[in-house]
């Protein structure tokens, strides 16, 4: 059963990758662009003398230089796969022969994709996350009153916080970030729970990394740069969240797609061989040129429609390009690839939509059977993008770090799954009313004034529990949280 599972998770990964690897020829083919192509010697004196260069390579072979006809058309090249392909991959996995043998008869009403992996329950969910529960004081919650309590709370936070920092001790940290962490900290405790073992100074450590991608960036341009910075483009000109963080968003993901370190450690990155793709082209990157790529794209991953969502997370976090990329790079590699990756990976993709919908059917079964029934419509589609892009775009920023925070303290993104589910109850009044996708779909629309803690105290630890059942300390907070919780309504 479990093989039969990995077989179809192998197949729908090969399947995609073949998409996109034919989806890169036709680009190429349809623009007249070169999967490679060199600078010219200006350009490349431009951007390595430019301490703002990524703001300046656009989506063109040069620097600055094309007419506008042309850049209008090149804008047109997208993500090599979107979400929308993401998601047809996944309903294509049917079970079949021993492994539909050995699993119970489900009617596709209540679930909309099945594997043989065994979700979290609510019981183990609150066992395993128990620092989240009312028990616990939280940042981005419990420092947000003006009583005295608070104010004793924020300074004591404060200062195991800095102590944490000044002793570089990973594993309290990680015990520290399951709590939160204060905003101006938040760049130190990160790089502590990801680079712990690095004993030189971060700047200087992340200047070195990418010293070498910046130089092979200002000798030749990608195709696939092109798709990146028009992902970028698209994401962050309608949000203006983003859009001052647009040039840092562009030298991340530049360095990202050059970097051979991604092609070493990201799991499944294999890319495909430049001869394989244009001999004459890598016959003249080797002798003429001497240009050292191997496999393109030379991460050995394909962009997607949406890639900028996971760097913008890291954009609010360092205010400098090199060391926001070495910090981006190490998450996408525990976290981000997990998230647009179809694998057997515990924490992969389809792992996490199977447990969204388990704690939802767990938490409330009758919202689910109506969604189902009565709307047309399976609630794995909407928290699908949520999960997907780690909920940028959907909270508020500082709730989306506040929720990052808390993945990176238990080293798990099951709380993606948990926070998506957690939404649908947070609607369940509207969501009883509808009767289509198109109602659910405007209920779920705007979820900015949501706090990530309120929610998920109260629909995992509160919720459906008496007063009297609950823990004794517990209690207090049950009437805190409801109010939290329901004043974005």
């Amino acid at each position: 059963m479990q093989r039969d599972y990995e077989v179809q998770c192998e197949t729908a990964r090969l399947d995609l990758d073949l998409i996109s690897k034919k989806r890169l020829e036709r680009v190429s083919k349809e623009f007249k662009i070169a999967f490679v192509r060199r600078r010219s010697r200006e350009d490349i004196d431009a951007f390595l003398n430019d301490e703002n260069a990524f703001s300046k390579v656009n989506i063109h072979s040069g620097i600055e230089r094309i007419q506008i006809s042309a850049r209008r058309e090149e804008e047109k090249i997208q993500g090599l796969y979107s979400e929308l392909d993401l998601l047809d991959a996944l309903e294509r996995m049917q079970p079949s022969g021993i492994y539909s043998a050995q699993v119970p008869f489900v009617p596709s009403f209540w679930s909309a994709f099945q594997t043989p992996l065994q979700p979290t329950s609510i019981e183990e969910f609150r066992i395993k996350f128990k620092e989240l529960s009312p028990a616990f004081a939280q940042f981005g919650m419990d420092e947000l009153s003006d009583s005295e309590q608070c104010a004793e709370f924020t300074t004591s936070f404060l200062g195991i916080a800095s102590g944490i920092c000044a002793t570089r001790d990973a594993a309290q940290a990680r015990n520290f970030s399951k709590r939160g962490i204060p905003s101006h900290l938040r760049a130190s405790m990160w790089d502590l729970m990801i680079q712990s073992d690095m004993f030189i100074d971060y700047s200087t450590y992340a200047q070195d990394e990418c010293r070498s991608i910046r130089a092979q960036i200002a000798k030749y341009s990608l195709l696939t740069d092109r798709i990146i910075l028009n992902d970028v483009n698209d994401w962050c000109k309608n949000d203006d969240t983003f859009f001052v963080f647009e040039d840092m968003i562009k030298g991340i993901l530049l360095l990202w797609g050059r970097d051979g370190w991604i092609l070493k450690n990201a799991p499944n990155a294999s890319g495909v061989s430049i001869t394989d793709m244009d001999s004459k082209l890598a016959g003249t990157m080797k002798g003429k040129w001497g240009l050292p790529i191997q496999k393109y794209p030379p991460n050995g991953l394909y962009p997607f429609r949406g890639l900028s969502n996971y760097a913008m997370i890291v954009s609010f976090i360092q205010p400098e390009i090199e060391p926001a990329y070495i910090t981006f790079r190490q998450l996408y590699v525990r976290y981000f690839h997990n998230l647009h990756t179809i694998s057997c990976h515990p924490h992969s993709l389809p792992n996490l939509l199977v447990t969204f919908e388990s704690l939802l059917k767990s938490l409330d079964p009758l919202l689910f059977l109506h969604l189902t029934q009565n709307a047309g419509t399976a609630p794995i589609k909407f928290a699908f993008r949520w999960i997907l892009y780690g909920f940028v775009g959907v909270l508020d920023v500082e709730q989306v770090l506040l929720l990052w925070d808390r993945i990176l303290g238990f080293e798990t993104t099951e709380l993606l799954s948990a926070v998506a589910a957690a939404l649908f109850l947070f609607r369940r009044e509207r969501l009883m009313h509808v009767r289509g996708e198109k109602d659910v779909e405007a209920v779920l629309s705007d979820f900015s004034m949501v706090k990530v803690m309120p929610l998920l105290q109260h629909y995992y630890f509160v919720h459906g529990r008496s007063l009297d059942k609950l823990p004794k300390e517990w209690r207090s907070f049950t009437s805190v949280a409801s109010e939290e919780v329901d004043s974005e309504s």
